[in-house]
């Protein structure tokens, strides 16, 4: 990577980014979804608050015209992407065995979301990746898909 620069600084610090041909969605430390037009030298600009109702927002994977949020307090959301506005809307949340989701990726016709748990009794942390059927927006029968690797607090998923 080389000439780097700046684009955008007005959202807090960046927890995940996913881009389309026009549109670039972020969330950030101010807990929310942001939408950015990408410009043709690949700058962002305009960017505003999207996918409301969704807070705490982390990774984000997009699937044709779903947008995959990993949401920190309630799970998994997803949302519908505006075919002319590119708005992130009529948004669903689906929780995900009760862990707080940190990481998301879309592929093969399945959601893949890494995320973890927190035992305050206890004092332990459980850690898992679930894979998740994929309708539309519907997402169902999460169940553990770690490949018998146990991942300590996922932050991120690539499928390739």
């Amino acid at each position: 990577m080389s000439n780097c620069a700046t684009t955008i600084s007005s959202l807090g610090y960046t927890l995940g980014i996913a881009v389309d041909d026009e549109y670039a969605y972020i969330s950030s430390s101010s807990g929310a979804t942001s939408q950015c037009s990408v410009n043709v030298d690949g700058t962002l600009s305009g960017c505003a608050a999207t996918a409301s109702g969704v807070n705490h927002d982390l990774g984000i994977a997009l699937s044709g015209s779903v947008a995959f949020i990993a949401n920190s307090s309630s799970g998994l959301a997803t949302c519908a992407i505006g075919a002319s506005t590119g708005n992130l809307t009529g948004c669903i949340t689906t929780s995900v065995s009760g862990y707080d989701v940190r990481a998301v990726a879309v592929g093969n016709g399945y959601v893949y979301a890494g995320g973890y748990y927190f035992d305050f009794i206890q004092e332990t942390i459980t850690s898992h990746v679930y894979l998740c059927a994929v309708s539309g927006q519907a997402v169902s029968n999460c169940v553990v898909s770690d490949g018998g690797f146990t991942p300590r607090q996922p932050t991120d998923i690539v499928i390739r």
